[in-house]
């Protein structure tokens, strides 16, 4: 005669064995995506993290171009030759880290951020053109320069998911001058 209340233990036991292995499985395998996503989370707040250090160090970088393209503009309705020698040295340097920066931006950037940035780096560019033929003085104002500023921040505040609720440059405080 079969022991069949054995048997059926046996089969039993087999069951339990199976599917405690099923389980750990499944277990494993969920805990494994957990630790993907968690992975996959942390690699997109360190790719932002780093996009926004390079938007800032990038604005940075614009705003010192520009400071320094007004301040050359105005030695140059000086006659003091050392001022002169002063804000071209200045402008040089800030216009060099201007072109470095927005090249790095252009690296990691989406079209319309990198095409913003582009299009700022030549705002103050033709801005300084004008200034080097003296007055009086043609190209850009500043108005125009701040507008694509403004531009170029809006774009990568929705880039960075911020909001946008920044003015307009037109709406900002007038300089008294709009050299």
């Amino acid at each position: 005669m079969i022991p069949w209340s054995t048997l059926i233990t046996g089969i039993v036991g087999l069951a339990g064995i199976g599917g405690t292995i099923v389980s750990a499985k499944m277990a494993g395998s969920a805990a494994t995506r957990n630790v993907q996503l968690t992975i996959s989370a942390d690699d997109k707040r360190a790719y932002v993290a780093e996009k926004r250090r390079i938007y800032a160090k990038a604005l940075t970088a614009v705003n010192e171009a520009t400071i320094a393209a007004v301040g050359y503009r105005v030695a140059r309705q000086t006659d003091d030759q050392e001022e002169r020698q002063s804000a071209i040295a200045r402008q040089l340097r800030a216009v060099e880290g201007m072109h470095q920066d927005i090249g790095e931006l252009a690296l990691i950037a989406p079209h319309d951020v990198a095409g913003n940035a582009i299009a700022m780096q030549h705002t103050v560019s033709y801005y300084i053109e004008a200034s080097q033929q003296g007055p009086p003085f043609t190209g850009p104002a500043m108005s125009a320069v701040g507008a694509v500023r403004d531009n170029l921040l809006r774009s990568m505040r929705i880039d960075l998911g911020e909001p946008i609720d920044i003015p307009d440059h037109a709406d900002s405080v007038p300089s008294p001058t709009d050299t």
